[in-house]
């Protein structure tokens, strides 16, 4: 008797409230047959922090896997946060309210600093900071989606978020913009559960997380006006209850104010450095013409539907790919979401507008960003900016699977199983889209046209030495080297032939140059020889060098099938080794190299069955057409030659 009542206490448990949803598992143990389980899962979640935790756990697997290999190289950015880490851990970087090199406030970068100190300081080590804010951003992320959605629908698309390519590519690179979805996401429940309990403190938190907006990427110092803008909705939606949220908005404010307080005298003090990216970046300073075009509006109006094809209708298309650093975001042959997810994400944004008033903010943080950073941003779409919707993108792809179960309810009273068979097929369907969008990004990652992409970089090879002596200028106080120096001292002629920081040609000398052999292997740069005395005989060189280029390319494809692939970005002709115009050493020796240098030089972009070579002139050749229309990469020189293929 004592056994059997000590059975009936174990198995009734208290209520457990998390961020104001509540786990308890049932007084009696739940029915055996399977439709009966997963039904109760969906409607009241007794087992949600069990399956939860599946899925953070399946996360994190994910992104531990090969992390220190996989990418292959250090990318130049990656290189940059590894300045600034270094300079902190050796005393000398930025203060905890000062900027980093791009320049942003340097808070994310001391985060990144704290996971080198802890998990070694290695790509492994700088990667773990992306890692860990990707994996802590599913929990709000879980949360929210519980707000709306059925326990069933919010964790399978917490795990198609989770596992999604483009999210997952970010959550295992040594960037600062990872933290931006965990401050949109934990800024957005909290508004939420503000506005539905009215507590002040969740108001706080709101404020809270806004202000580390401000401290994060420029991308994500509009998230206290994202918070704003949605204020007219929840006065309108809550008309009971205006007071009080005028008030919380109140407390929002004032902790924003107070958290971001200590970064406002660095930031008017240094207010051109602060802004320094967005200046770069913002559309209205782009030269014209901008991509062919020169009048503002029609810009703006193609950046808006370029912006909405992307992000929006997640389609894929060359307005994805025009750029010049979209190959180090994603594969070339595919959109932001794979089918699966952007069939259920198209779904939830019918749905979502139907039921607008209970997804208002979903859509204020979802258009929020896409047409603001991306139309007034150059280089649109650009999936590194855009990364802060990615959450939300996942939350109307949860709004499609929350349909399909809801439909399937009724649908079960008549026919028998019913429920059980679609919630297992979306399940496994859920589950295989997992596995291939991981799978997916582990062969891109292995490709030769993304590694190739993420040039100029490190090599896992190089990385010891790079490593010793950026760590050595740190601890002199030196700002040290980036990547593209670093690649001129590998390519052994930098320290002869550029001024490169002394700290990389110490104990270096001509004599340490690679052996005649070794050489002959390898398709080396053209030694720059006599230059023309004047500009129209330089660019007659230029056209003749590409004239030249174009027929050793079209000897490759005769050769090999196919011509050198960059995956449809740009790079240099062969300034770096790992450049893929190197390859052309074969069919052209020496290959041709700018005399001036910049911002004169040869450019060569292919997706394998198409090029385009591209030089820059000094002036207009006469009675000739420049190239038609520029790549963003060159959008900036006055006089672009180019000669397209096959």
């Amino acid at each position: 008797m004592n056994n059997r009542r000590m059975i009936l206490l174990a198995l009734t448990v208290s209520k457990i409230t998390v961020l104001g949803h509540s786990f308890a598992l049932p007084r009696r143990l739940p029915s055996l047959r399977p439709a009966t389980w997963i039904r109760r899962m969906s409607k009241s979640a007794p087992w949600g922090a069990i399956g939860l935790l599946i899925v953070l756990a399946v996360a994190l697997v994910v992104r531990l896997v090969r992390l220190g290999t996989v990418p292959v190289n250090l990318t130049a950015d990656e290189a940059d946060f590894f300045q600034n880490i270094y300079h902190i851990l050796a005393g000398k970087g930025p203060g905890l309210f000062g900027f980093d090199w791009t320049p942003s406030p340097a808070l994310g970068v001391y985060f990144m600093a704290g996971t080198v100190k802890v998990f070694s300081s290695s790509m492994f080590g700088i990667r773990m900071a992306s890692v860990l804010l990707s994996v802590a951003t599913l929990v709000p992320f879980f949360f929210l989606a519980r707000e709306r959605l059925s326990y069933l629908a919010s964790l399978l698309a917490t795990l198609l978020l989770a596992t999604n390519l483009w999210f997952l590519h970010f959550s295992r690179t040594a960037w600062t913009n990872m933290n931006g979805d965990l401050f949109a996401a934990g800024g957005a429940l909290m508004l939420t559960l503000a506005i539905r309990k009215g507590r002040y403190y969740y108001y706080a938190g709101a404020g809270a997380f806004a202000a580390l907006g401000v401290y994060g990427y420029f991308s994500t110092r509009l998230l206290p006006l994202f918070f704003l803008a949605y204020l007219p909705f929840a006065l309108f939606l809550n008309r009971g209850h205006r007071t009080r949220i005028l008030k919380g908005y109140a407390v929002l404010a004032i902790t924003c104010f107070l958290v971001f307080l200590p970064q406002i005298k660095p930031v008017v003090d240094k207010w051109d450095q602060f802004n320094n990216r967005a200046d770069v970046t913002s559309i209205f300073n782009q030269k014209k013409p901008y991509l062919g075009e020169s009048d503002t509006g029609q810009i703006l109006l193609r950046q808006a539907r370029w912006s909405a094809q992307a992000f929006v209708l997640a389609e894929n298309g060359a307005f994805l790919h025009h750029g010049s650093l979209w190959v180090r975001y994603i594969p070339p042959d595919r959109g932001l979401l794979d089918p699966f997810a952007r069939g259920l994400f198209l779904l939830g944004l019918l749905v979502a507008a139907w039921r607008w008033r209970e997804t208002a903010l979903w859509w204020v943080m979802f258009l929020g960003p896409v047409f603001t950073v991306q139309v007034f941003s150059s280089g649109t779409p650009d999936m590194a900016r855009g990364l802060i919707v990615a959450p939300f993108m996942f939350l109307f792809v949860g709004q499609g699977i929350d349909l399909l179960l809801s439909i399937a309810r009724p649908v079960a009273a008549r026919i028998r199983g019913a429920y059980i068979a679609v919630a297992l097929v979306l399940a496994s369907a859920a589950s295989l889209s997992a596995v291939t969008e991981a799978r997916a990004y582990f062969d891109w990652m292995n490709d030769p046209a993304a590694i190739a992409g993420r040039q100029p970089a490190v090599t896992r090879e190089e990385f010891p030495e790079w490593q010793r002596l950026q760590q050595e200028a740190a601890r002199k106080g030196e700002w040290g080297f980036n990547v593209s120096a670093w690649r001129s001292r590998q390519d052994r002629n930098g320290c002869v032939q550029e001024n490169l920081p002394p700290i990389l040609c110490e104990g270096w000398s001509p004599g340490d140059e690679a052996s005649p052999e070794t050489e002959a292997e390898q398709p080396q740069p053209t030694k720059a020889a006599e230059t023309p005395s004047s500009s129209t005989e330089r660019d007659a060189q230029r056209r003749a060098d590409l004239d030249r280029l174009s027929v050793a390319l079209r000897e490759y494809r005769d050769k090999y099938g196919s011509f050198p692939s960059t995956g449809g970005g740009i790079q240099t002709v062969c300034i770096y080794l790992v450049d893929t115009g190197c390859k052309l050493g074969e069919f052209l020796k020496p290959l041709p190299k700018e005399s001036l240098g910049p911002p004169y030089g040869y450019w060569y972009e292919s997706d394998g069955s198409t090029f385009t070579l591209y030089a820059a002139l000094e002036s207009p050749p006469p009675g000739e057409e420049l190239c038609s229309s520029k790549p963003e990469y060159l959008a900036g020189v006055p006089y672009l030659w180019c000669i397209a293929g096959p």
